[in-house]
């Protein structure tokens, strides 16, 4: 996967040369995951669901929970 002319899939997961195909599976991660693989290619699914619906992508997720939720005992 990637930018490569010689890659068999672009960034958006269409495959090169077949007109309407998109494949989406853990052989596009970058490095191989140790563990279930479940979560990884959900969020594959999840990502690759956007261009094929016309959809913009969703923000980032706040890395903080919101202040409201911490609370001192």
């Amino acid at each position: 996967m990637g930018g490569a002319d010689t890659a068999v899939r672009d960034r958006e997961l269409r495959v090169r040369g077949v007109a309407g195909l998109r494949v989406v599976d853990a052989s596009v991660l970058p490095t191989v995951q140790h563990g279930p693989p479940m979560a990884p290619i959900i969020a594959l699914a999840e990502r690759a669901a956007d261009p094929i619906a016309g959809t913009p992508p969703l923000a980032p997720a706040l890395l903080e929970p919101p202040a409201a939720t911490l609370r001192s005992a």
